[in-house]
């Protein structure tokens, strides 16, 4: 990672994401520490809550994400409730994200629509590839994280 920070240019923007196993809050800490010299603009964003807890405790000025999905299809190693809690974003009460990205594909999700009004929190799509995904997702989220293909503005 000290590598790449290397090479970018100081005006390129950077979504950072903390994987969830592991040594997550070593990692948060060791990612902020290399972060504090680079002048770009960026945020930093997690599926595990905690992540996002440690930064708006410690490093409240870095701007921070909640990752999310529907945890129900797949995540054969996680008890239902732990499903039912990160699907539901019960944690955003208490780590309040400055955004929520969610999986595009599970927009639907009632939780989803209820919790991304009641903690006012900005929602992006992601993963958005293609353009037809970018149109169908226009009215749920006013940011999206794109991949594999660039986006066209669409006369209105």
């Amino acid at each position: 990672f000290e590598d790449v920070l290397k090479v970018l240019h100081k005006d390129t923007p950077l979504i950072i994401e903390v994987k969830p196993e592991g040594r997550y809050i070593e990692t948060t800490k060791a990612t902020v520490e290399m972060m504090k010299d680079y002048d770009g603009l960026y945020n930093m964003e997690s599926f595990n809550p905690y992540v996002v807890k440690y930064l708006k405790d410690n490093e409240p000025q870095i701007i921070r994400g909640q990752l999310s999905e529907n945890y129900f299809k797949g995540y054969d190693n996680l008890k239902w409730y732990e499903k039912f809690i990160l699907t539901n974003l019960l944690f955003n009460f208490y780590n309040k994200p400055d955004y929520i990205a969610y999986d595009c594909k599970n927009t639907s999700n009632l939780s989803f629509k209820i919790v991304s009004r009641l903690y006012n929190a900005e929602c992006v799509a992601w993963t958005i590839k293609s353009q037809k995904q970018l149109e169908e997702n226009k009215k749920y989220y006013k940011c999206f994280i794109f991949d594999s293909f660039i986006p066209t503005k669409k006369a209105d």
